[in-house]
Formats: structure tokens, C-alpha cells, sequence
């Protein structure tokens, strides 16, 4: 419903290649499997929805997790700029749960597309996944500010701390804290911008998806 219309051009490109979508089966056996047998365990979720769309997150995640290991540990190598023993420990809290997750917990992230193992924890894992993505967000864009990296642009410094700031009161504030809330109480996650009746105002309907797009750059 949104520009560009990913899922449209997913469809089209399925149709072109005779590969199932539009809501079906579109799971690969021969990722999971090796190629030797077709036979995949009941723990791993199916895909559905468009077989283009999920090679392509077949191909992300089987690299993502380790690129974010790295990832992490570079901002625990950055921490030991801080002057303060106690924010430079603090950094490398933050940056060791971060390393530790995607070592260890994001297998428990029960996902579609063959993601994960299927399992009645899955969305535990799963905040403690957004957790980790907030902190992939945050910290550098502290640590560059700290630390005097970004010194000398002026102009990029301006504009990454007015995105951490809209991060934090779009995405935290408006949306994490109190979906958090409704998981922690077992209610239907609704962000503040659906309870309060404002999903449908042109603005703020149209403000999502370029809001993701920098997302995942700054991801």
C-alpha cells in the first residue's frame, strides 16, 4: 500500500519464474536440508507470502548475525575512548548483551521464513532481539558523538542526533514501551499512535515506511 511496493514487484517476478506466492507455500526444503533429503524438521517455521521475498531473507540472515557479533564488538573496542571508567563499563555492557544475543539467542526467535525454532518463548526472545537492535542504534551514534569522531562534520552531528532523539520518542517512547507492557501483560500489542486513533491521518500513515527505510540504514 506503500511506495515503492516491494511485495508487488515480488509477486511479479514469482509469476515470471513460476515460483508459489500470493499467500501460499513458499518454503525452500533444499536450504534447510543440504540437498539431501526434503524432509524438514517440524521446529523450523515455513515460509509464505512471495518465494522471492523469503530468498532474500534466507540470504540476509544467514549472515546478519555475525556481521552484528562484529558489529557489537567494534563498539566495545570504541567504549575504552570514554574518559568515565563507569560510562566506558556501561558501553561495554551494553555492547557484550548485544555480542551474547546474536551468538547465542537469536536462534530462539521463532520467525517465519525458516527462521529460528519454533518455541512458546519465541516472543521473549524476540524482545530481547529489539533490545539488542535499539542498544545497534544508540550506542554508536553516542560514542561517535563522545568521543569527538564527528567533531569536525558539524552538519552530520546535527542531523544523526536529531534522528536518535526522534528514534527514541518515535519508535521507544511512542511504540516499545508500551507494547513491552501489553507482551509483559499478555494483551494485544497497539502502539500509542493506534490507541489514540491516529493511524489513519495521512501524515503520520505516511511517515512509517520511509521511517523504516532509515531505519535500516542506520541499522
Amino acid at each position: 500500500q506503500t511506495w515503492p511496493h516491494w511485495k508487488r514487484y515480488f509477486f511479479r517476478f514469482d509469476e515470471f519464474m513460476g515460483w508459489p506466492h500470493k499467500g501460499g507455500d513458499c518454503f525452500f526444503p533444499d536450504a534447510f536440508t543440504l540437498f539431501f533429503n526434503k524432509r524438514v524438521p517440524l521446529f523450523v517455521p515455513r515460509a509464505w507470502g512471495s518465494t522471492t521475498g523469503a530468498t532474500q531473507f534466507y540470504a540476509v540472515w544467514s549472515v546478519l548475525p555475525t556481521l552484528y557479533v562484529f558489529y557489537f564488538a567494534c563498539m566495545f573496542l570504541l567504549a575504552k575512548k570514554s574518559k568515565s571508567k563507569t560510562t566506558r563499563l556501561i558501553q561495554q555492557c551494553f555492547a557484550s548483551y548485544g555480542m551474547f544475543h546474536f551468538l547465542f539467542q537469536t536462534d530462539m526467535v521463532d520467525y517465519r521464513y525458516g527462521r529460528g525454532y519454533r518455541s512458546e518463548h519465541s516472543e521473549l526472545f524476540h524482545w530481547l532481539e529489539k533490545f539488542a537492535w535499539r542498544i545497534a542504534i544508540l550506542l554508536p551514534l553516542y560514542q561517535n558523538c563522545t568521543n569527538g569522531h564527528w567533531k569536525r562534520s558539524k552538519a552530520l552531528r546535527f542531523v544523526l542526533l536529531r534522528y536518535a532523539a526522534f528514534f527514541v520518542l518515535f519508535q521507544i517512547v511512542q511504540s516499545d514501551s508500551i507494547k513491552f507492557y501489553q507482551f509483559m501483560k499478555g494483551e494485544k500489542a497497539k502502539d500509542w499512535i493506534t490507541i489514540l486513533g491516529w493511524s489513519n491521518v495521512p501524515i503520520i500513515r505516511h511517515l512509517h515506511y520511509p521511517y523504516r527505510i532509515a531505519l535500516i540504514i542506520m541499522i
